[in-house]
């Protein structure tokens, strides 16, 4: 089962880094993808880019362990989007009282 579920990972960092437009990210896919093929674990692989939070790290950790890693991946996206709703939401915010001060 667990071999099944890295090899469907594998699939979506694969599909992922076939849409990404940012090279950046897509060289870090890429290296995500080495590893795995490597035989380093799921969160090890992701710890590696330093593009993820400590607690995105430890979630994979937990799920890899637990073999859930679809439910944690699901948890991960909701608290990305929280986050970018919060950032949008204060820039929104602050962008405002500054046009007002150019006008």
């Amino acid at each position: 089962m667990l071999v099944k579920s890295n090899y469907q990972f594998q699939i979506a960092l694969e599909n992922a880094k076939l849409i990404v437009e940012n090279n950046y990210i897509e060289y870090q896919i890429e290296q995500i993808l080495n590893d795995i093929k490597n035989g380093i674990t799921i969160s090890k692989a992701f710890e590696n880019t330093k593009l993820f939070s400590p607690i995105v790290i430890r979630l994979l950790y937990t799920a890899q362990q637990t073999n859930t890693i679809n439910l944690v991946l699901s948890n991960i996206v909701n608290i990305y989007k929280q986050k970018l709703t919060k950032n949008i939401k204060h820039f929104s915010t602050s962008i405002g009282p500054t046009f007002i001060m150019i006008i």
